[in-house]
């Protein structure tokens, strides 16, 4: 099928262009939309196990900086993909049974296989979060299910039970303050464990001033047909594979990095820096969707990952920085 736009994603960013939402807002929210689109179809061999291109992504910025706002402008393709999302508050209990009936059977999947995508869709991250979601077992649920175990999911409960979810497939699109975040989160699991797994996206506010925002029929055209190549890259089903150019300059990118200790003097930022090779084969994955259905990662679709969590590295030291205790608690 014939797709519209040579590049999904720079489409997206043509189409949220006239509003005042920060472009690494809506560069995310694009990027996000795609994470969830692929439905555990897509990964990236390695070694034994596989990369899959699914995301837990935070936008984090002050109050009113257009976070919400670009996410709600994504959130009609999200509702395209008709995905479960999860409720606007959750325990680690509820999340499982939300979970539990969010299993698609292999009739309705594209691959005939059993499998269980699922969004936390949060404008609000904390309160999604709640104040005891360290001691209700939510943190680590959503840890464990980062990395989509195969078969399944299995989660002892309090009952001596075994919950069983099959091929979990989780994605995170949230907003938050800096201070939201400090003030719901234990402070000693700040940069660790969950929030490690967490691209946080951060942004002030945008100096473009949209007084009067027009939403018309260029607009309603441009999204027809993001839709219409939304659902031609949503069939696009099997395992991922680097040309040369791209095998080379992965391990070339690799090999030469520097230890996250040196990358970040804040200790908080050095467990996203651990994992910045994982995150560059998502965004390859992912990038490459968003050109072609051929499942064949280019050497540009490696270089812009870096280039794109570069971007996110320079200012993660702003996220935890700017991280303080509310004056009101």
């Amino acid at each position: 099928m014939t797709r519209n736009f040579p590049d999904w994603i720079t489409a997206y960013l043509q189409y949220t262009e006239d509003f005042e939402p920060p472009k690494a807002f809506n560069l995310w929210t694009a990027i996000a939309i795609l994470s969830i689109a692929t439905s555990k179809q897509v990964w990236y061999p390695f070694g034994g196990s596989k990369i899959w291109p699914n995301l837990y992504t935070v936008f984090v910025g002050p109050s009113g900086c257009g976070k919400t706002q670009a996410m709600r402008r994504g959130k009609p393709f999200v509702d395209l993909l008709k995905i479960s999302l999860s409720p606007d508050k959750s325990t680690g209990a509820k999340l499982l049974h939300r979970m539990s009936q969010a299993v698609v059977p292999p009739g309705n999947t594209r691959d005939g296989k059993i499998k269980t995508p699922y969004l936390i869709y949060a404008e609000e991250l904390p309160s999604f979060l709640g104040d005891k979601a360290y001691a209700s077992g939510l943190l680590a649920d959503l840890t464990a299910l980062w990395d989509c175990p195969e078969p399944a999911w299995v989660k002892s409960t309090m009952k001596d039970d075994n919950v069983s979810i099959p091929n979990p497939y989780v994605c995170l699109l949230g907003g938050s303050t800096a201070q939201g975040l400090f003030d719901t989160l234990p402070h000693n699991t700040l940069g660790q464990g969950f929030t490690s797994r967490i691209i946080f996206v951060y942004s002030e506010y945008n100096s473009k001033r949209v007084a009067m925002p027009i939403y018309d029929s260029r607009h309603q055209k441009q999204f027809s047909d993001l839709a219409q190549d939304l659902a031609s890259l949503c069939q696009v089903v099997g395992p991922m594979q680097m040309t040369p150019t791209a095998e080379e300059l992965w391990t070339h990118y690799y090999n030469k990095r520097v230890q996250p200790a040196d990358r970040f003097e804040d200790d908080r930022s050095q467990g996203f820096a651990s994992r910045e090779p994982i995150y560059v084969l998502k965004l390859s994955q992912l990038l490459s969707l968003s050109e072609r259905s051929d499942l064949v990662i280019q050497a540009q679709n490696i270089q812009t990952a870096v280039d794109i969590l570069q971007m996110v590295s320079d200012q993660l030291p702003l996220v935890y920085a700017t991280m303080t205790q509310s004056p009101v608690i």
